[in-house]
């Protein structure tokens, strides 16, 4: 039975850097080798779209100034990173957003990912990225919280719903129904400010706030094989519910670590 616990051995350290970012909510941290990439946020109703790094080695910030047009200024968005290159995908300012566009520290340059029309615009979601795909589940979207799990392929720049659906053949993202989740099966309730990583080829999420009134508090784990295109409730024990925390999977220990909520 695996369980998930506070750890007190875990310890803080407090960075002292000439520059930092400005203080701010519901923006995306990503890390390229020894290099964390932190983009958006939201403060005071002021939403930023700048791009700062910090280099772990040398413990310092830095501001990474743009050499093309940025996207509009988000947050609550989703971020990951592939091949070197930063993806973020939706958000809110304060409507919610639906387009995709990658980061390429290279040359500091942004550049628009094609989305399929009919994707819906969301925020409060989150993302993870297994071999070449992309994988978003849940947030807010235009009809109110959702459950869907999407896939964005690097390679063949192709999106696909894989569900849950409600029908097939009626757009490119939900052409093949080889694609979709297979049912019946259980599948996680709709939920924004969940955990999600990838682990060991599977998408593991946690917690979240759901229900009809969106102030329901979840402590439940679920566990989404994208091979087998099937969700199962992990074997999991949560101490309390949580939302609106920080994660991530700490590959040295086998575990998702969490922070605050």
């Amino acid at each position: 039975m695996k369980k998930v616990s506070f750890k007190p051995e875990m310890k803080w350290k407090k960075i002292h850097s000439k520059h930092s970012p400005q203080a701010r909510q519901g923006h995306t941290a990503v890390m390229s080798g020894d290099t964390m990439f932190v983009y958006g946020g939201e403060r005071a109703s002021y939403a930023y779209s700048d791009v700062w790094s910090f280099d772990v080695t040398e413990e310092e910030w830095n501001f990474v100034p743009s050499t093309t047009v940025a996207p509009e200024a988000r947050y609550e968005h989703s971020a990951v990173m592939h091949g070197g290159v930063m993806y973020i995908y939706g958000g809110r300012n304060p409507m919610p957003m639906g387009d995709c566009h990658k980061f390429d520290p290279a040359d500091s340059s942004w550049s628009e990912i094609t989305v399929d029309e009919g994707l819906t615009p969301r925020f409060g979601h989150t993302a993870a990225v297994i071999d070449d795909a992309m994988y978003v589940f849940g947030g807010y979207a235009a009809n109110g919280l959702t459950n869907e799990m999407l896939m964005y392929s690097f390679s063949k720049s192709k999106w696909i719903k894989l569900g849950p659906r409600s029908d097939n053949f009626a757009t490119c993202f939900n052409k093949h129904p080889a694609d979709a989740i297979i049912f019946t099966t259980a599948i996680p309730m709709g939920r924004l400010g969940h955990g999600m990583v990838a682990v060991n080829g599977h998408i593991v999420v946690y917690g979240g706030l759901g229900g009809e009134d969106m102030l329901e508090e979840f402590s439940d784990t679920w566990v989404f094989d994208p091979r087998e295109k099937t969700w199962k409730t992990g074997n999991y024990l949560a101490e309390e519910a949580l939302y609106d925390f920080a994660y991530t999977y700490v590959q040295s220990i086998g575990s998702m670590v969490l922070y605050g909520g």
